[in-house]
């Protein structure tokens, strides 16, 4: 395959950029060159474009033409398609919005509240988001951006005096864009865990300088108090509480009046989704979940009427009702990649990416899009995709425990926009992968007690306090059922099953201990007592370990 360059191209090869868009505007076919002769400077065979392409202003904007006809017959399509993948998931039910450019072209909701009950969900219905607060959150930062409080390269140090993490370096150093784009070097879901056993957001991020890093700015690891302590630093440097902030910047001015970053305000609305937890293959109504300690990663509720309006502001790259309220230049970073979140597997396949807050990727037909799916294990699965070359955009709100469902619906109906026909059969594919956040924590999940197992010495001899600088105290006391292990600020209570030797079985159940969850607590015993104690669902980061 030969390319020809032309000569005004040529002279900006000195610019790698410059090489790469060159190259890939003139593809040309190869050429019989006669023996003896040199190839002509200019193309002379005429081409005939098979493959149509809508050409932007510059090779990167290039695109494949969206099928004819796409968006109507994908709205006409998602209300089958949303009640198919409902009854496939036995989920109680979803809220949907579409938008497309300044109108919102679809809004519906199907199925219940509340599994057993009879109020239905409709537009108006308030969803806890999880982690589809990310993407808002990152607008929030955006607005500040625009106001001059901060910058998305501000260093954390300057805006949060005293915050460390364990490397003197990164602490120096570390931005608020590295902790929005997870690449601060903090491990997956560090922090998570404090959050189960009852600590607050203040007592969490000063713990986080005790996780161990992984590579500054050259790794990514998806944590909800890596971007919780970028938006804290931005709080503080507006002056006022991150809750009241998010209220102020932008629920105010887009009208997002159903829509907080406070729990309790979630609790007033009468017209609520009630979070499903999958018990045994089931969803049922059982747990609660206050994700304040989180809030800007996790801790957003609102309807999709409100997010429909979010979504407008992002796909007018900041404008609202005829007036910018986010400049382009300080949205953009949050909307393009910032940290490899999904390197390509082969040479043939494409790699995604982490923006600020948001997914990015690039579809088959050079599109490219922007999305985040949020997801309670106690019971809520949400999903935002947006097709900025398109002007469109969709919410999917489910109240049931991660599934797929909520990403299946956005892509089957991306699917039609793009190529007039789904591609695959999307929960199909997104179902397993979905199903991993369900899996019990602890090594003995799954397992069977020993039949004959060694005996437990006296259980006075485990009674005590055992310390932990991360944890905080473990205290094990003894009742009439036998041990008792209390974690965390709360006192979180879980009892102790004897399990072979001197080790026991503990049953947890919380965000991140779904059901079936099973750990091990084993005992050190030296000179007859008790000196320690690990507990396995909590070492992810090998900090569980507690010396009495």
């Amino acid at each position: 395959m030969a390319i020809l360059v032309s000569f005004a191209c040529r002279r900006a090869l000195k610019l790698a950029a410059a090489f790469l868009l060159c190259s890939t505007v003139v593809p040309l076919q190869a050429q019989t060159v006669p023996p003896g002769q040199t190839a002509p400077l200019t193309q002379t065979v005429p081409l005939t474009q098979t493959v149509p392409l809508t050409l932007g202003a510059f090779p990167p904007e290039d695109v494949v033409p969206l099928a004819e006809g796409g968006t109507e017959r994908a709205l006409a399509d998602l209300p089958a398609a949303i009640d198919s993948v409902l009854k496939r998931s036995g989920l109680p039910g979803a809220a949907i919005a579409v938008v497309q450019g300044d109108k919102t072209v679809f809004a519906r909701g199907f199925g219940v509240r509340e599994l057993g009950k009879p109020a239905v969900i409709d537009t108006d219905t308030v969803f806890q988001l999880a982690s589809l607060s990310k993407p808002i959150a990152a607008t929030v930062v955006a607005a500040q951006v625009t106001a001059g409080v901060v910058r998305w390269d501000d260093k954390i140090a300057r805006l949060m005096p005293g915050f460390a993490l364990n490397d003197a370096y990164v602490s120096a150093n570390v931005t608020v864009g590295d902790l929005f784009s997870h690449r601060s070097g903090l491990p997956h879901a560090g922090g998570d865990t404090l959050e189960d056993i009852g600590f607050d957001r203040a007592a969490i991020l000063e713990r986080l300088r005790l996780l161990p890093l992984a590579p500054f700015r050259i790794s990514y690891a998806y944590s909800n108090f890596s971007l919780t302590t970028g938006a804290e630093a931005v709080a503080r440097a507006s002056g006022q509480s991150w809750e009241d902030l998010s209220q102020k910047a932008l629920y105010g001015p887009l009208g997002m009046t159903a829509t907080s970053s406070r729990y309790q305000d979630l609790l007033k609305h009468e017209n609520r989704a009630v979070l499903h937890s999958l018990e045994d293959g089931r969803f049922t109504p059982l747990y609660t979940r206050d994700p304040d300690p989180q809030s800007p990663a996790g801790g957003v509720s609102s309807s999709v009427t409100d997010i429909a309006k979010w979504m407008k502001l992002v796909l007018a790259n900041g404008r609202h009702n005829g007036r910018e309220l986010i400049a382009p230049a300080a949205l953009l970073p949050a909307l393009r990649a910032q940290a490899f979140s999904s390197p390509a597997p082969t040479i043939g396949a494409r790699s995604s990416f982490y923006g600020f807050g948001f997914n990015v990727s690039v579809d088959a037909d050079g599109r490219p899009n922007l999305s985040h799916s949020g997801a309670f294990g106690t019971g809520a699965g949400t999903f935002v995709r947006f097709l900025p070359s398109a002007d469109i955009a969709i919410v999917v709100l489910t109240n049931g425990a991660p599934v797929g469902a909520a990403e299946a619906i956005a892509s089957h109906f991306m699917d039609i926009v793009q190529y007039g026909a789904p591609t695959r059969d999307w929960y199909a594919l997104f179902h397993p992968r979905l199903m991993e956040y369900n899996d019990p924590a602890g090594d003995l999940a799954g397992q069977t007690a020993p039949a004959a197992p060694t005996a437990a010495r006296p259980l006075a001899d485990y009674v005590g306090t055992y310390e932990n600088a991360y944890f905080g105290p473990a205290r094990i006391t003894q009742g009439h059922g036998g041990l008792v292990l209390a974690l965390g600020p709360g006192a979180l209570s879980m009892k102790l099953t004897h399990w072979d030797g001197d080790s026991f079985a503990v049953a947890p159940r919380s965000e991140n201990a779904p059901y079936g969850s099973l750990s091990s607590v084993r005992f050190v015993v030296k000179a007859g007592k008790a000196v320690e104690l690990r507990i396995d669902y909590l070492d992810a980061e090998g900090l569980a370990t507690w010396t009495r």
